[in-house]
């Protein structure tokens, strides 16, 4: 079966579906098979299935003559997709993640939304930077936002009292004092942890690090890895077990999941670039008192590594746009389920119903009027909200997906190398250098 990167050709064509107004809606009934991205948790996904329940007939009661059926997913959207480009076959609306959206978009099988539909929608009522990743560069959108994800530094407020640390580090080079000083090999206590074996953490971390030195992972003709601003902030990541020993050589093969559980265990005293969905795991598995008293939630730092400022072209996000996004899918689409899908995008990220997706998901809403909440006027979701504000874009090229895909497991390998005591210095040179030529080679398939 031919991968969603693979599809990039298919179906070039504009959708060649005319937006219509409201008022000239004249299918006497539309039904809208929306495909949503289902929760892993079974306790979670029994919240999920009971909010759609309620959602969908509160939508149906507000729009005669429209019925929405809301399904669900597990799992990664490439198989899904795949299928639904190859068959011409499936749903009118699916979310996916926000990095999926420069690929599917380069399929040419998902409605490209005109600023006259985007208006429809309210798009100027959602948070801007959650609108940032919604297609790609020089063309018009083909996803809407419907929640976020961003990303934050979890530090152990107690471990940073006795350490005589007055608080969380804004930059990278205080990072890296604050965590020499709260690393105690001997007692197995460290002061950081990372997930260097996760599937997406790499890729995150070693982005956001390159992005704030002005370096770009990849661009229209390629992945940039080696590059003197992107290799420089790699090294330095490598270096935090390689060479400055603030994290454990176990941590090669932690995931996301492991290296929250260590955070807790008191085994580490920070976790930099921990998503907003790591607070699940933290109310779930770690005692009441430690989330109350012990669990400090800050900014990623924003100054590279031996600088006092932001260098030139770099950006001071503290986090990278992350979320789930909406596509209206133009092969089983008619006009009017076309507008239906606006109606309910439009309804999806109103306030109404945004304000409830932290509590049942532990996700961002993504609009502004959302977050009045009561609930959301916490330390901690403020720093998630003004991360998400802060937030950069990730390329909004179509080979991303693929870069993703090759980096970190490429990058994992090397942190094996540092904890068996086997890296030199060069095998990283080499890694981006070989990551350089895969990406490059997709790309120019594309």
């Amino acid at each position: 079966m031919r991968t969603v990167a693979a599809v990039a050709t298919i179906g070039a064509a504009s959708s060649g579906l005319a937006y219509v107004a409201p008022a000239a809606m004249a299918a006497p009934h539309v039904t809208l098979n929306v495909k949503m991205e289902g929760q892993s948790s079974p306790a979670v996904a029994k919240k999920q299935a009971a909010f759609f329940k309620q959602i969908s007939a509160k939508f149906d009661k507000q729009n005669p003559g429209i019925t929405v059926n809301i399904s669900t997913y597990t799992g990664s959207a490439s198989p899904l997709i795949n299928t639904m480009v190859a068959s011409h076959s499936g749903p009118n609306v699916v979310e996916l993640g926000t990095t999926f959206i420069p690929t599917v978009t380069s399929t040419g099988a998902f409605v490209p939304y005109t600023k006259k539909m985007l208006k429809e929608v309210n798009i100027s009522a959602l948070v801007p930077a959650a609108t940032r990743m919604d297609g790609v560069t020089g063309k018009e959108p083909v996803g809407v936002p419907d929640s976020a994800q961003p990303f934050a530094l979890f530090y152990n407020k107690a471990m940073f009292a006795k350490a005589g640390i007055a608080g969380p580090p804004k930059t990278w080079s205080q990072f890296l004092t604050d965590a020499e000083k709260l690393t105690n090999a001997s007692a197995s206590v460290y002061g950081a942890v990372i997930a260097p074996g996760d599937t997406y953490y790499n890729n995150h971390i070693t982005w956001l690090l390159a992005e704030q030195n002005g370096g770009q992972f990849i661009g229209p003709h390629g992945a940039l890895f080696a590059r003197k601003a992107v290799a420089q902030e790699v090294q330095f990541y490598v270096d935090w077990m390689a060479k400055y020993h603030i994290v454990s050589p176990t941590d090669s093969q932690y995931t996301e999941s492991d290296a929250v559980a260590a955070f807790i265990d008191g085994k580490a005293a920070m976790f930099p670039v921990g998503g907003l969905y790591d607070m699940a795991q933290f109310y779930d598995t770690a005692s009441a008192s430690f989330v109350k008293n012990d669990l400090g939630v800050a900014l990623n730092p924003v100054i590279p590594y031996g600088d006092s400022t932001t260098p030139p072209r770099g950006m001071p996000a503290p986090s990278f746009v992350s979320g789930q996004e909406q596509v209206i899918f133009k092969y089983t689409s008619s006009a009017a389920q076309v507008q239906a899908a606006l109606r309910w995008l439009r309804f999806y990220t109103s306030a109404p119903v945004q304000e409830q997706l932290p509590k049942l998901f532990r996700t961002l809403p993504i609009n502004k009027n959302a977050y009045a909440a009561r609930y959301l006027q916490t330390p901690v979701w403020k720093t998630f909200e003004i991360a998400e504000e802060k937030s950069a874009p990730t390329p909004l090229v179509a080979g991303w997906l693929d870069l993703a895909a090759v980096w970190a497991p490429a990058l994992a390998k090397v942190f094996d190398s540092v904890s068996l005591g086997h890296y030199n210095p060069s095998e990283l040179a080499t890694t981006e250098s070989s990551s350089d030529q895969q990406i490059d080679t997709t790309v120019a398939s594309l």
